[in-house]
């Protein structure tokens, strides 16, 4: 039988997707009717019920204290985890860090705070499934690497640049030697050393005195 003008409109009835992605609200200036399309709520014709975001164009939108938005650049990789992630870890990298500091009201915090951005990679099917626009999210941002970098603790550094230095024991030896050293990135676990120690050497340091009284 020749298909009637009801069968073609039943036919568009499934809303089929043009292309992978995931699927979001549409944007506010182009919905007429009501901005959030639930089952059973009735649509009229032509009105647009949602947006497809491509799996390899999702982003994470984060704040950065005033101490932490001079170390992060655009480019730099991030890993991003979640409690919604299924034990997944997403991978990107920072895309913006704003130039000027949000509004107080938007501040989490009393110290001023900018806005981020970071991409994520392209998705596989099976985490596009999972990852849902709006979830909460755990950003790992790496700042450096160095690989090959000789590192001690920062209790072993006597001084400060230009002038640190650290305590060496040399093979067979009882005595130390104060061994001048040039410093470079530091965190609170460990310190870079750029120049003065070698692979092997021993740096040998006074634990500072115990703080239970053991």
């Amino acid at each position: 039988e020749p298909m009637t003008a009801d069968d073609a409109q039943l036919a568009k009835a499934v809303v089929r997707a043009p292309r992978a992605g995931v699927i979001v609200s549409p944007p506010a200036d182009k919905v007429s009717g009501p901005e959030f399309v639930h089952a059973g709520a009735r649509l009229s014709a032509g009105q647009l019920i949602g947006a497809i975001a491509r799996s390899g164009g999702l982003a994470v939108s984060f704040q950065l204290s005033e101490t932490d938005a001079g170390r992060i650049h655009p480019g730099q990789p991030v890993s991003v985890t979640g409690p919604g992630f299924a034990g997944f870890t997403a991978r990107g990298h920072v895309t913006s860090v704003g130039a000027e500091a949000l509004p107080a009201v938007a501040a989490r915090g009393p110290m001023a705070s900018f806005a981020a951005t970071a991409r994520l990679d392209n998705l596989t099917p099976t985490e596009a499934q999972v990852v849902r626009i709006g979830m909460t999210a755990n950003l790992t941002i790496e700042i450096y690497r160095n690989p090959s970098a000789l590192t001690v603790s920062p209790a072993a550094i006597e001084g400060a640049e230009p002038m640190a230095s650290v305590l060496v024991r040399p093979p067979g030896a009882h005595e130390m030697r104060v061994t001048p050293v040039r410093l470079g990135h530091a965190t609170p676990d460990a310190v870079e050393v750029l120049s003065g120690l070698k692979p092997g050497d021993v740096v040998v340091w006074t634990l500072p005195p115990s703080t239970n009284g053991g």
